[in-house]
């Protein structure tokens, strides 16, 4: 691995880490905890309104009475503390950002599929370390999270191959085209 791909999945995993932080902070806004709203889909939706009207509340308790009013303040530390989790727990606790590196390693021909994998083999990690802490609400929480996480997964690795191959000035096609559209066999290279 050369140095532009290290610098790649350098970039990719800051805007993974920022996709991780949003899905997790999407997750505790919005994702009802009580197990009634999961019965229909307008129970779900009242549930939804009822999470994110506690989460303002929160908001402005703990703003008022710990952080002298400054939502800013706030905002700022529930971010650091979703970045706390996504490092602690995500990342490290199951080996995703070592799993992450080693597919990265393992060549760009299937990175998107390596990066997947990867995130695969860190999930059944998490799971494993900390079944012991799982009831139904938790695994409510954890599915949405891993759900939204192979999405952030998907599209930075997606984005970091595109990157790898505009740094590399490789092109998109393999083959040059001749102008019937058929593949020309180039034996000069």
């Amino acid at each position: 691995m050369g140095f532009k791909r290290l610098l790649v999945w350098l970039i990719e995993k800051l805007f993974e880490l920022h996709l991780a932080i949003a899905a997790v902070l999407i997750v505790k806004i919005f994702l009802p905890l009580s197990g009634d709203a999961y019965t229909s889909l307008s129970a779900f939706a009242a549930g939804v309104q009822d999470t994110y009207r506690g989460a303002l509340e929160d908001a402005a308790y703990v703003s008022a009475n710990f952080l002298g009013g400054s939502y800013v303040n706030y905002a700022f530390q529930t971010y650091l503390a979703a970045a706390y989790v996504v490092v602690r727990y995500a990342y490290l606790a199951s080996l995703y950002i070592f799993l992450s590196l080693l597919a990265c390693l393992l060549g760009q021909r299937h990175y998107v599929r390596n990066a997947v994998a990867a995130f695969g083999f860190a999930a059944l990690i998490f799971a494993w370390r900390f079944v012991h802490a799982y009831d139904l609400d938790m695994l409510r929480l954890a599915i949405a999270v891993i759900v939204l996480g192979l999405g952030a997964v998907l599209w930075s690795a997606w984005l970091g191959e595109g990157l790898h191959r505009r740094l590399s000035g490789k092109s998109q096609t393999s083959a040059p085209r001749s102008p019937t559209g058929r593949v020309r066999l180039d034996l000069g290279a």
